[in-house]
Order: C-alpha cells, then sequence, then structure tokens
C-alpha cells in the first residue's frame, strides 16, 4: 500500500464577472495567454511537496465569461490532463465530505500517512465567505490546505478565522502575469478571543516555481541540498518550508492553558500558590517551562479536586482525566501512564518516558538456613557423591595394608583416622612403603585438598555475608502462598490493568486479594507503611519508590511489571494538540528529556554494609551445638569407661 499523502484541490469560486474584485481586475489579465502556467505551477508543488493522490473538485457555478476566469478553467483542465505521476479525480465540491469521513474513519488497511490537501482559490468576497464558512467545521480544520490568493490578500484574510490546527498555507501571488512573485504564508489564531497570526514562510519568484529544476533556480535540487526525495513523507522541504505547520506555530500570543496536576517524584513536585494554582518543579516542570517559553503561552495549574489520577469508575472518569474529560483542563502535566482504555477518552502526545512497576515487601532479616550454615556449602548430591569417594578411598586403603607384602596392615580405624587427617589438612604417622599405598594416599590427600579448599571458602563468604531469604519472587509467588496481603494506589492506572487484565494470575489477585480487602487500594504513603508493619506487598512505580519512600526497611523483588510509556494527556479533540505533540518531539530529540532527567532522577541506592558484620551467634549455633553435643558424649563414655574398670576382675 502506498504510503504518500493524498491531495484534494478544491476550486472555490464566484458565477459572475461581476463579483469579481477589483484587484483581480487591475492586476489580471486580458486573456488566458496572457497568464502564467497555472497546470505548471499546481504540478511542480504536488512534487515538491511529496503527494502522489489529488482530488481536484471544482465549483459547478464557475463561469468563463471573464478572462481571468478562462485562464482558471483552462490551467487545472489542463492540470488534469497533463498529470502522469499522480493519481487524479474531478469530484464535485458536494464530495468533500464524504472524502473527509473516508479518510477520518478507521479501515482494515494500513496507512502509515495519509494527509488530505485542499487548493482553493481566493479571487473574489464568495471565495472569502466560503472559505470561513468551511474553516468553522471542525473535520475540516486538520486538513492540508494551499489557499491561491491575489495580492494584496489582506485585510480580507484578517476576518476569516483560521484555528491553531489548520493546515493551511495561504500562497499570495503578485499578478497573474508571468514574472510575478509568490509569498508562501503561515495563518493560524490561537484562540477566537486572541489576535490572528500571520508570518511568511517562504517567498520564491514564479518563475522558479515553473521550472524547478532549472539550473540556478532556488527550488532546484543542484540548489537546494536539503530537498527531500519524493516519497520520503517529509514533503516541501524543497520549497524551503516543511508540509506540517506546527513547527512555525510559536506564539501563542499568551493564551491561557489550564493544565492538572498531581506530585509525582522525580517527575512533578508541586507547590502551592496563594491563589489556589500550583507551581510545578522537577523533570516534567522544566520541561513545561520550556515548552512555555517556546510557545509564548501562559498556564494556570490546579490539583484535581479528587486527589485521582484518573480510573473508570461506574462509567464516569475520575482524577486529573476526568478533569481533561469533563473539559476542566488542557493537559495534564503528571506522568500518567499511556493505557488503552485511556486513549479511547483522551489524546496521548510523544512519551516522555518509558517506565514499570515493582513489588515493594518489608525487607528479610536474616537467612532461613541456621540450622545447615555447615552443610549449605554443596548441594545434597554433592555431599553423597564426596562421602562415597572417601569412604571408597578409605576403604581400599585398609585392603592396601593388609594386601601389599610391602606394608604393615592397617586396621579400618586407623584408615578412617588418616582420612579424617587429610581433610583437616594435616599429616599422619603412618609409613606407605609401596608405590600402590603412596600412589593412593596422594589421591587421597589431594582430593581432601580440593574439598578442603571449596568448603572453607564458601564456608567463609557464608558466614560473613547475610544472605535474605524471599517468602516469594513474583506476583505467582504470591498468589500461591498467600503469605502476605497486597495492596497498590487506587485510582490509577493499575487499577484499569487488574481489573481488565486477561492474565489469570492477574484476574485472580483481582478478585480474590484486592476486592475483598478494603485496605488493598490506598494511597503510596498508607501502603508502604503497612508494608513496614507487617506482611503486606505494594506495588508502585519504581522510580517514584526510589525517589520519594526508599529506605533499607525495605526490599523490592526482582522483576518489572507493566513497563508503559508516561506523557501528558490532553483533551481529545483540542487544537493544542498537534503543537504541543511536535515540540514535545523536538524536546526530547534535542536531549533536554535527558539532561533534565539526570538531574532528577535518583541515584542509585545500595543497602550492602560497606565494613564486614561480626558474625551473630545464630549463624555459628550449628557448629556450637555440635561440638558441645560431641563434648557431653565423650564425657558420658567416660563416665562409662570409669564404671566399667571399677567393676573389673
Amino acid at each position: 500500500m502506498d504510503s504518500k499523502p493524498v491531495w484534494i484541490l478544491l476550486v472555490l469560486g464566484a458565477s459572475a464577472a461581476s463579483r469579481a474584485s477589483s484587484q483581480v481586475r487591475e492586476r489580471g489579465i486580458d486573456s488566458p495567454a496572457e497568464g502564467w502556467d497555472l497546470a505548471t505551477f499546481l504540478n511542480n508543488y504536488v512534487q515538491l511537496q511529496g503527494f502522489n493522490s489529488v482530488h481536484f473538485l471544482r465549483d459547478s457555478n464557475v463561469s468563463t465569461s471573464v478572462p481571468w476566469e478562462q485562464w482558471w478553467s483552462f490551467g487545472y483542465r489542463h492540470f488534469l490532463r497533463a498529470q502522469k505521476e499522480a493519481y487524479v479525480a474531478l469530484s464535485s465540491l458536494a464530495d468533500v465530505s464524504q472524502v473527509v469521513d473516508r479518510q477520518l474513519q478507521p479501515s482494515g488497511e494500513s496507512h502509515s500517512e495519509n494527509v488530505i490537501v485542499i487548493f482553493a482559490r481566493l479571487f473574489t468576497d464568495s471565495d472569502f465567505q466560503i472559505l470561513s464558512a468551511v474553516l468553522n467545521e471542525k473535520r475540516f480544520q486538520s486538513l492540508h490546505w494551499l489557499f491561491l490568493c491575489l495580492a494584496p490578500c489582506w485585510p480580507r484574510l484578517g476576518y476569516v478565522g483560521f484555528p491553531l490546527d489548520n493546515m493551511a498555507v495561504v500562497a499570495e501571488v503578485s499578478s497573474l502575469r508571468p514574472g510575478a512573485e509568490v509569498a508562501f504564508w503561515d495563518v493560524y489564531q490561537p484562540a477566537p478571543h486572541l489576535p490572528q497570526r500571520a508570518s511568511v514562510v517562504r517567498r520564491w519568484p514564479l518563475r522558479d516555481l515553473l521550472c524547478p529544476d532549472c539550473p540556478g533556480n532556488a527550488t532546484s535540487a543542484a540548489g537546494l541540498p536539503g530537498r527531500e526525495e519524493e516519497g520520503d513523507g517529509g514533503g516541501g522541504v524543497a520549497l524551503g518550508f516543511p508540509r506540517e505547520p506546527w513547527a512555525r506555530r510559536t506564539n501563542l500570543t499568551g493564551l491561557v492553558v489550564r493544565c492538572t496536576a498531581l506530585p509525582g517524584a522525580p517527575h512533578t513536585y508541586l507547590q502551592d500558590n496563594p491563589d489556589g494554582g500550583v507551581k510545578i518543579s522537577g523533570i516534567y516542570g522544566e520541561l513545561w517551562d520550556a515548552l512555555r517559553d517556546i510557545l509564548n503561552f501562559t498556564q494556570r495549574c490546579t490539583r484535581p479536586p479528587d486527589g485521582g489520577w484518573g480510573a473508570l469508575r461506574n462509567g464516569s472518569w475520575t482524577g486529573m482525566i476526568g478533569e481533561l474529560v469533563k473539559g476542566e483542563a488542557d493537559v495534564a502535566v503528571a506522568p500518567l501512564d499511556k493505557t488503552y482504555i485511556r486513549s479511547l477518552v483522551v489524546d496521548y502526545p510523544h512519551p516522555l518516558s518509558l517506565e514499570g512497576y515493582v513489588l515493594v515487601i518489608k525487607r528479610p532479616q536474616g537467612s532461613s538456613s541456621t540450622w545447615n550454615s555447615y552443610l549449605r556449602e554443596f548441594q545434597p548430591s554433592s555431599w553423597l557423591v564426596l562421602c562415597a569417594v572417601l569412604a571408597a578411598l578409605t576403604v581400599v586403603l585398609t585392603f592396601l595394608g593388609r594386601l601389599s607384602p610391602d606394608e604393615t596392615a592397617m586396621s579400618a580405624g586407623d584408615a578412617v583416622l588418616v582420612t579424617i587427617a587429610a581433610l583437616c589438612q594435616l599429616g599422619t604417622d603412618a609409613v606407605f612403603s609401596s608405590i600402590s599405598s603412596r600412589i593412593l594416599f596422594i589421591t587421597l590427600y589431594l582430593t581432601c585438598v580440593l574439598v578442603y579448599m571449596f568448603y572453607t571458602s564458601f564456608l567463609i563468604s557464608a558466614l560473613t555475608v547475610n544472605k535474605v531469604s524471599l517468602p516469594f519472587r513474583d506476583l505467582q509467588g504470591m498468589f500461591e502462598k498467600k503469605t502476605h496481603t497486597f495492596g497498590f494506589h487506587g485510582g490509577g492506572s493499575l487499577e484499569d490493568y487488574f481489573r481488565t487484565s486477561s492474565i489469570q494470575v492477574n484476574k485472580n489477585i483481582w478478585t480474590e486479594m484486592v476486592l475483598p480487602n478494603p485496605h488493598s487500594l490506598q494511597q503510596a504513603r498508607n501502603g508502604l507503611q503497612q508494608v513496614l508493619e507487617g506482611r503486606h506487598a505494594f506495588m508502585t512505580n519504581k522510580v517514584f519508590f526510589l525517589s520519594k519512600y526508599f529506605h533499607c526497611g525495605f526490599y523490592i523483588l526482582p522483576g518489572d511489571y507493566f513497563l508503559v510509556a508516561k506523557t501528558w494527556p490532553m483533551r481529545r479533540g483540542s487544537p493544542l494538540f498537534p503543537v504541543f505533540n511536535h515540540h514535545m518531539i523536538a524536546m526530547a530529540e534535542s536531549g533536554l528529556v535527558v539532561k533534565s532527567s539526570r538531574r532528577w532522577m535518583p541515584r542509585g541506592a545500595s543497602c550492602e554494609s560497606s565494613s564486614v558484620d561480626a558474625i551473630g551467634l545464630a549463624t555459628v549455633m550449628t557448629a556450637f551445638l555440635l561440638l558441645g553435643s560431641a563434648a557431653a558424649l565423650a564425657s558420658g563414655l567416660v563416665l562409662l569407661e570409669r564404671l566399667s574398670f571399677n567393676k573389673g576382675p
């Protein structure tokens, strides 16, 4: 599917020469042959702007009784016949609404870019009246327009309302005769009560536009290194201005932009003002101030009355999203998640960050392996193999002492003591004379050396490092064990995630752990306090938690959940949206977002001690119990030996 934009040429005109303006008569022509080549102008404009589909819509009441009307009719008809590279359709003015509806309605086809552009002639008073009526229709404001106007276009254009989000370019030509100059104007009005803004974005001699590839012309590829090729989607660079007008809309003339905000460190910190508003600082505060300086608007920021972020409850939106839906605010300057259900009622500009949520529990104290501190150095299977190898070597050592003619017979007890001495890295007074016995002893000793090194190195680490034993590692484990209660900040995106999730464990947690517990949905401060007081797990935004609440009493379980883009949602259909979106993209591409994030993001904190902790009694209790038991056993045996000696013959 071709991704080139669609171009609609709309001709709006008077039905008789008596309605022509004085400017047309004074600067017009006596015959069509005297006028400049309108068809070539239109054809080159289409190519330079990168359009490949043209809908040419003309007024059926256009009269051809005067030379300039004849020139106009001849020009666009010649354009239709000569156009070969772009798709061209000739339709009536009544079909415009249907074309617009087809473009605005979603379809099953994939369109990377589908832009409607309307070309209109502004020669008569009737043309300006129709123009004003068309621009007042909301659905036409987002269409690309090119208005061909005979100078001077003002003050009549000053009475036409050009909304902030209009896609219009006014091509003001000095004359209909050859040698004329064309000036491309960008016109917009930030709000109905504010003055109109108009500026020349580029001025070209008409001969350059009629022959863009002629050597030396300003629009030629050789004369303009930055020219983009047809099909790149940029459009208009060869004419000296981009097809999209948002980069040119940088003066909102003090327009009051209403914003709603909540504190969400490190993105937003709020300071209350005496007038009831708030001042925003933090990452988003710096970006908001930068955007305000670029666009020259004033702000009025307040907290949402219910203090919520925005959740759908009983068919109504709460919090900041509710303020946008009700039209009480234009933009929410807060780290709000971009979710599908929210995108149905608000517009999301370019994402500013990508963040996730974490599960926080109380930091476990110590390790659950007190009774196996001296056994966990090896896995059970390793212990089994090790004991089997040492036992086999001990048995073989005993038999070699008895079978070898050069050796003194060694009892099983002495062989066991030799093995134990080798394990403890001690010597022995046993003498091995034969080669076979020596090889076996060396094998036994080296085996014990390796076991000793592995065991002691791990034992030292295990005794000095306090290993944390987690009750569970993720949501699935939490739900299965049910040793902890669970909660998160209600009235936000997490509530929508769990309530509408298609993942079974999330659905089970919502129905069995959240809904039955009235204290599950609460503010972060209260939820995290509940974590410190008992067996409670709390899910929260990771960056927010590290910035405001983290200390070593908490433990963040591994893994991030619900990784989602964050940005400033805007009132749906707001004329501010395309302008804000463009400049937010520009701020991201310039590195301003990264620079501000580095300044405000929390530094990584570690709860590991910089010094070696003293070994506690619980860690070495197993060894002392075993040694004490051995001492008690020895004491008991000596008593038995004494009694046996006294009863001797």
